[in-house]
């Protein structure tokens, strides 16, 4: 008898929280502005830039999403989800900003096209956490913008 592996368990539940993100994303914004899971397309890897991008006027907001449920260990659970979104965001928007060659998103409506990083003058960096249990979030990180 084949027992569950807890990492594909958990790869599943981040499927399902980017999934949930993104719907509440398509509502707010409308799907037009909206990069899901982007990947810089000019990379041979193609790594995922950050769960989701939303590209709006002059604003860009770079989003990381985790769905970790707390199971009593505080410091874990931080690593898990602020930590690692933290690390997430700072290493998407230095790609985004400071990266020496041009990054090509693909949008489904869109097509394949040019981050134009010149175009956005505010970036909001947004952690969301769709986990349960957990009631209080230390708020000990800070983010640089690093273009």
């Amino acid at each position: 008898m084949r027992t569950t592996d807890n990492s594909d368990e958990q790869r599943n539940k981040g499927r399902d929280g980017e999934m949930h993100v993104e719907s509440h994303l398509h509502r707010v914004f409308t799907p037009l502005y909206c990069y899901s899971q982007p990947k810089d397309l000019l990379d041979k890897n193609q790594h995922e830039i950050c769960d989701h991008l939303v590209c709006w006027e002059d604003t860009l907001i770079i989003i990381s999403e985790k769905n970790w449920n707390f199971t009593g260990d505080h410091g874990q659970y931080h690593k898990k989800t602020v930590e690692n979104a933290v690390t997430q965001i700072q290493g998407a928007e230095r790609k985004l900003f400071t990266f020496p060659r041009d990054i090509e998103i693909e949008h489904p409506y869109y097509g394949r096209n040019r981050f134009s990083k010149e175009k956005f003058s505010r970036v909001i960096r947004l952690v969301v956490n769709l986990g349960e249990g957990e009631e209080f979030y230390p708020l000990a990180k800070e983010t640089n913008r690093s273009a």
